[in-house]
């Protein structure tokens, strides 16, 4: 295609073109260390790095066309006869970015019935349970999520949640190419802000929860909770479906926000899809979910009341895309048997339990805590870190949720990254109550093993924070580091 046919996806952004249009597009680029020769180039100015700066170095490697919001004071037009350069309307870089891209790849998720999922908690398990129930129900699907993203059960390394818009458009590409039927995809907070799906309109989008993070980002709950927002209307489909859990108070929020056709669950009365009944097993969960009258009761081998949550999103989700009844719904979902790293465990000689989990929040803390209460138990022992250069808010929260349920707890370090790993645990001990037993190890494979020996025949020991990750960032450099292992390599000694 050539650059006209570009413009076209994003003529409602452009002030004025300098140049000609008929030139073949190579590739688009918002990286100029990635820019070739007739690639496009899109200046964003973000909120770490302003690509204006470095539009004269995709001039040097020969891009074809600009799009920009300012041009460097010293750049002259006339002096690059051979460019095309496109002003755009201010703080509109991200969106034409994504439709570029996706005009790139002629936008491959047109025809694939496609989910998105968002909140501050649940949406990697719920994207791997609506995979594998699409899958189970004779679907081919794709996936793009926190732990990984799948193309028909083949697996690719997850960089982030939701990717950049170039990578997000060839990963779909790819997907299209697999003749994939039904796309899955959970949308974080940044994605949705900064458009990285671009004109793309989701058949059915699912909220989860809310609750404080990313706050460095987004600076307040009002904004996170509207960068959320912008799936359920900016980037639902016309005759879409919203599935929203009320029980959340910002779910609540959003149903009586919206205009869309919406299907609401939780334990709420008003729930279109009702939780009746929940309660937590050694072996998992029982509980009874009630829809259109009808109610059935079944279990689950997911822990936790917040995992009911998770499922019953689900089940919302594909009631409002498929032809399925709850009943075939249920019957196939009694055999997810969860993520990685979501409460993983693993179970010590003397028969004490680990469990591993990325609750990397107050919330989420809260609820996995007291999900491993309602088990038998004699003590619960919680050993966590929070992340550096990310939202400090929530630092002392997480130390108080973690001790509301918490016999003993060991702070460590999680990614440190270019953050004092002494203020970290400074920030985290402001949240940790007086009476409360607790010791920091800042080495985290020391505390690990440390807790791991505290651990008693009916003794439970939650690792959180990291999950399913497979390394420690601290000052850039990534080294291999995984809960999981290390937690089995103390348990069977």
């Amino acid at each position: 295609m050539n650059l006209h046919d570009y413009i076209d996806a994003v003529n409602e952004f452009c002030l004025s073109i300098t140049g000609n249009l008929s030139k073949r597009v190579c590739g688009v680029r918002n990286d100029s260390r990635k820019v070739s020769k007739r690639d496009v180039f899109v200046a964003i100015r973000g909120t770490e790095l302003d690509g204006t700066k470095f539009i004269e170095s995709a001039l040097k490697k020969e891009a074809s066309a600009i799009f920009y919001e300012t041009l460097p004071g010293n750049l002259i037009l006339d002096d690059f006869p051979d460019v095309t350069f496109i002003k755009i309307v201010e703080k509109s870089g991200y969106s034409v970015f994504a439709r570029l891209c996706e005009v790139f790849h002629d936008f491959p998720a047109k025809k694939m019935c496609s989910i998105g999922i968002t909140g501050t908690n649940g949406k990697t398990t719920s994207a791997f349970m609506l995979n594998y129930l699409f899958r189970s129900f004779g679907q081919k699907t794709g996936m793009i999520g926190t732990v990984v993203y799948e193309i028909n059960g083949q697996k690719i390394e997850a960089a982030r949640t939701t990717p950049p818009p170039d990578e997000v458009q060839e990963i779909i590409a790819q997907m299209r190419e697999e003749k994939v039927d039904t796309l899955i995809m959970e949308i974080s907070s940044h994605s949705a802000f900064q458009n990285r799906t671009g004109s793309m309109r989701f058949n059915c989008a699912v909220f989860t929860n809310l609750s404080g993070d990313h706050l460095d980002y987004h600076q307040s709950m009002e904004n996170y909770y509207q960068a959320k927002k912008k799936l359920f209307t900016r980037d639902l489909a016309p005759d879409g479906i919203a599935v929203v859990n009320i029980d959340d108070e910002y779910g609540r929020r959003l149903a009586k926000e919206l205009d869309s056709k919406i299907l609401t669950y939780g334990f709420s009365e008003n729930a279109d899809l009702r939780i009746l009944e929940f309660s937590g097993t050694s072996e998992g969960s029982l509980y009874k979910l009630q829809y259109k009258e009808k109610a059935y009761q079944d279990e689950s081998p997911l822990f936790g009341k917040f995992n009911i949550y998770n499922l019953a999103g689900v089940v919302g989700a594909l009631v409002a895309t498929t032809d399925k009844s709850l009943k075939e719904i249920l019957r196939m979902i009694k055999n997810f048997t969860g993520v990685p790293g979501r409460l993983q465990s693993i179970k010590k000689i003397n028969g004490g339990l680990i469990f591993i989990d990325y609750a990397h929040t107050d919330d989420a803390l809260d609820n996995v805590c007291s999900a491993l209460n309602e088990l038998e138990h004699e003590n619960i022992i919680v050993i966590f870190g929070c992340g550096g250069d990310r939202d400090k808010t929530k630092r002392p929260r997480m130390a108080e949720a973690a001790s509301r349920y918490t016999d003993f707890l060991i702070v460590t370090l999680d990614n440190s990254r270019f953050e004092n790993p002494d203020d970290i645990i400074n920030d985290i001990k402001l949240g940790i109550p007086t009476n409360q037993k607790h010791r920091i190890i800042a080495d985290r494979e020391k505390a690990i093993a440390a807790g791991v020996q505290k651990l008693g025949p009916k003794d439970i020991l939650l690792i959180a924070g990291k999950g399913h990750e497979t390394y420690q960032d601290v000052k850039g450099v990534k080294t291999p580091f995984d809960d999981y292992k290390i937690a089995s390599k103390y348990a069977e000694k």
